[in-house]
């Protein structure tokens, strides 16, 4: 398997910085413009329904994906990386002095424990984070119908979040405790390239969502508009 990604305070860093400010100024969104299209919810339906649940579940594979995959990626081709193969990335334990030399030759064993990969790491999951609190301003709403600047609560707690994210990054001291190293320029490029596409997965499922409410409304007005059955009337 791939060395420790992200040490045990970097994950508490990931939680201070994702679930906290982004996750209370959600509370100030602006009401859903297609709120009141949809039909009223029947009185058995679960709280998170089966497309909702999909959803969260290929938010968050991405998030991991995109995290573990920074990870590799900078072991496997990144300009500042000790370019070694997935083989031994993957039996980086085997990297010994009393190992079979001959399938690390070249490779300099402490490189799997340098505190750069951790930091690309750390930078992708967190702005993937805030990238994708963004998506949360509307379930429905395309972002470019209802831009995250119309919760400005939210923006302001995700800048405050990326301060935050940068402040740990580049503070020798603090960024030492947490065990990473600030990404070079380089290297961010291919952390907004690898937060970017959680903005398209999610627009994916809220375009089926807004499908599916078209759908649920047309089925509810046609039902409401069909004449009553035959021996239906009230009779008096």
């Amino acid at each position: 398997g791939l060395p420790l990604p992200l040490s045990p305070l970097a994950l508490l860093a990931v939680n201070l910085l994702t679930d906290g400010p982004p996750a209370l100024a959600l509370a100030a969104n602006p009401p859903d413009p297609l709120a009141m299209d949809a039909p009223p919810r029947a009185r058995d339906s679960g709280f998170i329904d089966g497309p909702l649940a999909l959803r969260a579940c290929a938010v968050g594979a991405y998030v991991g994906l995109a995290t573990a995959g920074a990870y590799a990626w900078w072991f496997l081709s990144a300009p500042a990386g000790p370019h070694v193969s997935l083989w031994q990335l993957t039996h980086w334990t085997e990297c010994i002095p009393d190992g079979d030399a001959r399938t690390f030759v070249g490779v300099d064993c402490t490189a799997f424990d340098r505190p750069e990969p951790r930091g690309v790491a750390l930078a992708v999951l967190v702005v993937t984070e805030m990238v994708n609190a963004f998506n949360g301003v509307s379930a429905t709403a395309s972002i470019a119908t209802l831009p995250p600047w119309t919760n400005p609560w939210l923006v302001g707690a995700c800048a405050a979040g990326v301060a935050q994210l940068l402040g740990i990054l580049y503070s020798g001291p603090i960024a030492a405790l947490v065990d990473v190293a600030p990404p070079l320029p380089e290297e961010w490029v291919a952390i907004l390239a690898l937060a970017a596409p959680v903005v398209a997965i999610d627009e994916t499922f809220k375009a089926f969502e807004r499908s599916r409410l078209h759908d649920r409304a047309a089925a509810a007005g046609n039902a409401s508009q069909s004449p009553p059955a035959p021996g239906s009337q009230a009779r008096f």
